[in-house]
């Protein structure tokens, strides 16, 4: 048996086997696969890296296009929402106005009629004087 040290610096002694392939090179295969994993592993893991600032980016960006739309859509309810207001001001003062000009013939109607049925009373008393006369 050899004593075998582990690292790229040394050199191991070589032994054949059954198989016919030197343990030394059996040994730098597996760290050649070891070292292909592993780059392997880091090219996946900068892809996803990759991937994912992508996706921050896309995100940010939507995220203010969302964010001005919803401040644009606020904007033109608040001004809509206004107008409305106004509109409905105008119209409750112009009610307002008919309501008490409503209120005023009312109360001159009443006023004629209580001054006419005073005068119909005269009237009538009168006619009520001359009959029996």
């Amino acid at each position: 048996m050899s004593v075998r040290g582990k690292g790229k610096g040394r050199k191991t002694p070589k032994k054949m086997t059954d198989a016919g392939i030197e343990e030394s090179d059996r040994e730098e295969t597996e760290e050649e696969m070891g070292e292909s994993h592993a780059k392997l592993m880091l090219e996946g893991l900068a892809r996803l890296t990759r991937e994912i600032q992508d996706f921050q980016t896309t995100m940010r960006s939507e995220l203010t296009t969302f964010k001005t739309e919803i401040k644009q859509d606020i904007t033109s309810l608040h001004q809509d929402m206004e107008q409305k207001f106004r509109e409905n001001s105008g119209e409750l003062k112009e009610q307002k106005a008919n309501l008490a000009a409503a209120q005023e013939r009312i109360a001159e109607l009443e006023e004629w009629n209580t001054d006419a049925n005073v005068s119909l009373q005269r009237v009538l008393a009168q006619t009520r004087n001359m009959q029996e006369r």
